[in-house]
């Protein structure tokens, strides 16, 4: 019954890390796959469903197996929760922001409310907010667990105040026109997302090593 238990610990932290490979996991499976996609026109359905299965669907899942299940021995298994809004908030954000640009549209788009995702400052909250929803996830652990934790830990916080600081230049940058260097904004943006997806996919390994070290004490 316990090794029943730990294993199902050890599958819902690696469905959370999907997460943060969600992306990688699409680009590369609809990469894979693009000839029989394109000719039967199912290449932006087939990335859809990718990105809402490993972005939203099985870490959501995941999350809630492993809140359910730390409930009974952490007094701080809420602290889960901000990660799970965090999920949502980052599936809407990639789905409105970067589907149009990896492929040819965007779902979330054709619903007027979502308009909301498109200002930058929003979009630099929602990271922020995910990385600092998953420092309170490892936070959340039961306390003879938070050792293992801590290499996550540091990787959220780190990607949180990389983001805050790259946000706040990006913002100033935008607000002012360098005549040096017209198109230093488009640089800034490229090496944010190139860094971002860098440090995204560090953290989702991070949590995939937890998982395979996950054992009772």
């Amino acid at each position: 019954m316990v090794l029943k238990s730990i294993n199902l610990m050890k599958l819902s932290i690696i469905l959370i890390s999907f997460t943060y490979f969600a992306m990688w996991i699409t680009n590369i499976i609809s990469t894979l796959l693009s000839y029989p996609l394109v000719s039967v026109g199912m290449t932006d359905l087939f990335a859809f469903i990718l990105l809402y299965l490993f972005s939203l669907a099985l870490p959501a899942i995941g999350l809630l197996i492993f809140m359910k299940h730390t409930k009974e021995n952490s007094t701080r298994w809420y602290w889960g929760i901000p990660l799970l809004i965090g999920i949502f908030l980052i599936t809407f954000y990639r789905d409105n922001t970067l589907m149009p640009v990896l492929y040819s549209e965007s779902f979330i788009a054709s619903f007027d409310i979502w308009n909301i995702l498109d200002p930058r400052p929003i979009i630099y909250l929602i990271i922020i907010f995910l990385s600092l929803a998953s420092a309170m996830f490892c936070l959340s652990v039961p306390e003879e667990k938070r050792n293992n934790m801590k290499l996550p830990l540091m990787i959220s916080i780190f990607a949180a105040i990389f983001i805050i600081i790259f946000s706040i230049i990006s913002l100033i940058e935008a607000s002012t026109y360098n005549s040096f260097f017209p198109n230093s904004l488009f640089y800034i943006n490229a090496y944010f997302y190139a860094a971002h997806a860098i440090l995204i996919l560090i953290l989702g390994l991070s949590f995939v090593r937890v998982a395979i070290k996950y054992n009772q004490n």
